[in-house]
């Protein structure tokens, strides 16, 4: 099953990045063909263990019931209310491709990656195709290849493999964490390799120029510190981070006097401080039209106004905001189901990081909780689209993580109290060098 998923990722990323469509017929590509057939596999799997858990269901449910309530808002849309310009067949499509199929691709990584070692497979196939987008992208902009897939817009924005600039950002401040995490956890070639690809991200993530995505990764760090200050040593992973993002700033810089001006402009010059709206990048604006029309009709608050209604309304631009799009679209029941599944996930990492004595898995976890983070800020300024499939991929991963490692915590933990702090290894504050692998209490 693991070998299936890394195939599954591999061609999703290869699809994505050079933006090949491959239909089979209306709302099916290949990919999506491939996304269902490896999912019937895993529930066959799960069917014939007998033994497999439905782990995580309240968050699995609610997903299913936003589902089911984009599916009855839209019948409203155009069988009620009758907007203008409402395209049924499209928005119904939308429906599977932009909401339901993320939450296949989690249960696909979070049931298919049954062990640690999946796990392992799975996230370093992420990462690595990750990697490799990012290489086209920097490349790309820098006229060292050329594949024709990133744009570089009329500001001089790079819109890249993950598709527009702040996007893209967004989705490289939940991955860039996870890149630092597996440099820790490796050694020889594999950090070589890891080094190199956080180094990717962050020029590429600079190349976006985008101030949503440096705000929130900035942020992201500076709050998961907080969270974990008795679990890492703060003072050395914030030296780390400064020290990498330094690295990438000097390459940039080095290679490319056009970003450099444009980065320096649009985070520093008198129009982007002026006021709210020039700091905001015209958001304010946006997002106060959007509310507006709310105001107009107070029960959209609760209701929405329908499954993608937004794009119906004479609006000039989309709304640059996630949680906006979800509200005005779905009501409460968007809203809160997009911050209930980003705090589920944070909130689950952060319990499992905190009790677990495995290393690696604790690393993981605490990156994740990072780069979650950070994400969840970051979509604050921007809809995410292209990335929630990567993004929902990973959330299977970690929450997989999460949930071995409270299987074994029955069976760790007395060891793990009866352990006093006085007995940890010279230098090794936070009892990271135990074994990975820690023995079980001695039956009675």
């Amino acid at each position: 099953m693991p070998a299936l998923i890394c195939v599954l990722i591999v061609v999703q990323m290869i699809l994505d990045v050079f933006q090949l469509d491959l239909s089979l017929g209306a709302g099916l590509s290949v990919k999506n063909l491939m996304l269902y057939v490896v999912f019937g596999l895993v529930i066959v799997d799960m069917v014939l263990r007998r033994g497999v858990k439905f782990e995580m269901r309240a968050l699995q449910l609610f997903y299913i019931g936003l589902v089911l309530y984009a599916i009855f808002t839209w019948y409203l849309a155009f069988a009620y209310i009758e907007y203008d310009r409402y395209p049924i067949l499209e928005n119904g499509l939308f429906i599977k491709s932009i909401l339901a199929d993320f939450l296949v691709y989690f249960m696909v990584c979070f049931y298919g990656l049954r062990t640690q070692r999946d796990v392992t497979i799975g996230l370093n196939t992420l990462m690595i195709a990750l990697t490799i987008a990012n290489l086209i992208t920097v490349t790309e902009t820098f006229n060292i290849t050329s594949f024709g897939v990133t744009e570089i817009r009329e500001d001089g924005r790079v819109q890249g493999a993950m598709g527009e600039a702040n996007q893209y950002a967004a989705f490289l401040s939940l991955t860039i964490p996870v890149y630092i995490a597996l440099i820790v956890l490796n050694r020889g070639f594999w950090r070589l390799v890891w080094l190199g690809s956080v180094l990717l991200a962050m020029v590429a993530m600079l190349t976006t120029v985008s101030r949503g995505g440096f705000i929130a990764l900035a942020m992201g760090c500076l709050i998961g510190c907080f969270i974990f200050r008795r679990q890492i040593p703060v003072v050395k992973l914030l030296s780390a981070a400064v020290a990498a993002g330094f690295v990438a700033v000097v390459v940039l810089f080095t290679v490319s006097a056009e970003y450099r001006s444009l980065i320096v402009d649009r985070l520093f010059s008198e129009s982007s401080q002026a006021d709210l709206s020039g700091a905001s990048g015209g958001r304010t604006e946006m997002w106060g039209q959007a509310l507006g029309y709310m105001v107009d009709k107070p029960l959209t608050f609760i209701t929405g106004f329908g499954w993608r209604a937004y794009w119906t309304m004479p609006f000039q631009v989309s709304p640059h905001n996630t949680y906006l799009n979800y509200w005005f679209n779905l009501g409460l029941i968007g809203l809160g189901f997009l911050l209930y599944s980003q705090v589920a996930v944070i909130r689950t990492a952060i319990q499992s990081a905190v009790a677990t004595i495995d290393r690696r898995t604790r690393l993981l976890l605490i990156a994740f909780v990072f780069g979650t983070i950070s994400l969840s800020i970051a979509i604050f300024f921007v809809e995410l689209y292209v990335p929630w499939i990567y993004t929902w991929a990973m959330y299977g991963m970690m929450m997989r993580l999460a949930m071995m490692q409270r299987a074994e915590a029955p069976a760790v933990a007395p060891a793990a109290e009866a352990m006093p702090i006085e007995s940890r290894a010279k230098g090794d504050r936070f009892g990271w060098a135990r074994s990975a692998k820690p023995r079980r209490a001695a039956p009675t």
